[in-house]
């Protein structure tokens, strides 16, 4: 290939687009594609976290029920299962929190939670958030 103006007129045009067709698919991957995906994770993020703090208040209702001796333990438990087990991210996706110290109180589990001492502490340290989100296909 010899110099630019030496070439014809349908490689220039050619040449050209191409260029201007590789800088516009580079644009697209490197700047909007992961600015969509952030914008995705985030929105998921955040919906994520208010089913989970909607959980968390939901069955928080029934500790000082619980402790004012208006309900038994087990009643409050079935009485909270019952209430937020039609939660769901998405469809068919079911939600967990693994925040032992937040639901020990309400759903009995501190025997788990005293076995369960160390996960939640190595969890903690691995995380600045107070509860671990995720969903499970069922």
């Amino acid at each position: 290939m010899g110099r630019f103006r030496d070439w014809r007129i349908l490689y220039r045009i050619m040449s050209i687009w191409a260029i201007t067709l590789m800088l516009m698919l580079r644009t697209i991957l490197f700047y909007f594609l992961p600015a969509l995906e952030r914008k995705l994770v985030d929105s998921k993020k955040q919906e994520l976290k208010n089913i989970a703090e909607t959980r968390v208040n939901l069955v928080s209702e029934y500790d000082p029920r619980v402790k004012t001796s208006e309900f038994a333990p087990d009643e409050a438990q079935r009485r909270a299962a019952k209430r937020t087990a039609h939660l769901r991210y998405g469809k068919q996706a079911y939600l967990w929190i693994s925040d032992i110290e937040v639901l020990s109180g309400v759903t009995g589990l501190s025997d788990i939670a005293a076995r369960s001492n160390a996960a939640v502490t190595e969890l903690r340290t691995r995380s600045s958030q107070h509860a671990t989100f995720g969903t499970a296909r069922g």
